[in-house]
């Protein structure tokens, strides 16, 4: 019911910003957990918004990632 309805939307919301991230802005995060994701909650929509953060492992798309030392 309402949970898995608020579970789906939150998860919606991580994806979009993932898709965003990569197709317009492109850049891969690399470091997606629950502590790189804000929450807010908007009392006058009564709904949660997510937002991503801790851009420090990311790397934008087509860059070489570095070798590790030998």
């Amino acid at each position: 019911g309402s949970n898995l309805s608020l579970i789906f939307d939150l998860a919606l919301q991580i994806a979009k910003g993932l898709k965003y991230l990569h197709v317009v802005k492109k850049v891969v995060h690399h470091d997606l957990k629950e502590l790189n994701v804000l929450v807010f909650f908007h009392d006058s929509e009564h709904r949660f918004q997510l937002k991503l953060c801790d851009f420090g492992s990311a790397l934008r798309v087509g860059a070489k990632i570095p070798s590790p030392p030998e």
